[in-house]
């Protein structure tokens, strides 16, 4: 476990790497309060259930949050202030099951997510798969194909999911 605090005598700390640790907990509630000066947190290889990542500070400077091959199930509570910032955001190797369109939200910023390796069937729409700079790596979950995901097809995920979502290649053909 990361304690509580463990951090606080870091105040200008840029990058934190806290991997291949089999660490299980971050502090009581699995909440890590980062400095705001912080732009890579590196928390992969790790046996992490869950996770809630806070601010000290005001203004984050968090650009790349990497917390694949750990055993989250649930999507990452990441502020907002946090959010707003991060481009690249890693969740590869996890237990997720969905990732629903109010964990997206504030990641207003972001151009590179990380998703594969999951048991996601669920993924709700969010605006930022628009962007023509956004890549969206999503390879080896179990999508449920129906109408949901039809979005995924509009932005080219179909490429990716085609061969390893879904049950067959003709479900985006079928639906779209």
């Amino acid at each position: 476990m990361i304690p509580s605090g463990y951090l606080d005598i870091f105040p200008n700390l840029v990058t934190l790497s806290v991997i291949h640790n089999q660490i299980e907990h971050i502090e009581e509630n699995d909440t890590l309060t980062i400095p705001s000066s912080t732009k890579t947190a590196l928390l992969h290889n790790n046996h992490l259930s869950a996770i809630n990542l806070q601010l000290r500070g005001n203004l984050s400077a968090l650009e790349m949050l990497d917390v694949g091959i750990n055993r989250l199930t649930d999507f990452p509570y990441i502020r907002g202030p946090i959010a707003r910032v991060v481009q690249t955001l890693l969740l590869d190797y996890n237990h997720l099951t969905m990732i629903s369109t109010s964990d997206m939200l504030h990641f207003v910023a972001l151009q590179y997510l990380n998703i594969m390796e999951n048991d996601i069937t669920r993924i709700g729409e969010f605006s930022l798969t628009f962007r023509s700079e956004f890549h969206f790596e999503v390879n080896n979950n179990p999508l449920h194909c129906d109408s949901q995901v039809m979005w995924m097809k509009k932005i080219g995920a179909h490429d990716q999911c085609s061969t390893m979502c879904c049950s067959s290649t003709t479900c985006w053909t079928r639906l779209g």
